[in-house]
């Protein structure tokens, strides 16, 4: 399982995210995110960007799962190749 932390780009990316659902006015009771060094990372971004630093919880029952077979293909494409008769 890799447990990279964020980059230069990913923070950008939750601060982003974290603006933009600060400007919709979308509020929050809580955020769930895994252990994993980026996912708490993007997790906190966010939570500052919209106020909500408090109620974060970590849950590794939705931990990402590393499966270098399908890696760079698209969902669809897989299911095409194994589930579909053809």
């Amino acid at each position: 399982m890799d447990n990279a932390s964020l980059n230069d780009r990913g923070r950008a990316q939750a601060k982003a995210c974290g603006e933009r659902l600060r400007l919709a006015g979308e509020q929050f009771d809580i955020i769930i995110t895994s252990s994993l060094d980026r996912a708490m990372q993007t997790a906190e971004i966010i939570a500052e960007e919209i106020g909500h630093v408090e109620k974060i919880i970590l849950d590794d029952t939705i931990i990402e799962r590393s499966a270098p077979k399908y890696s760079g293909k698209f969902h669809t494409d897989i299911v095409k190749e194994h589930f579909e008769k053809t």
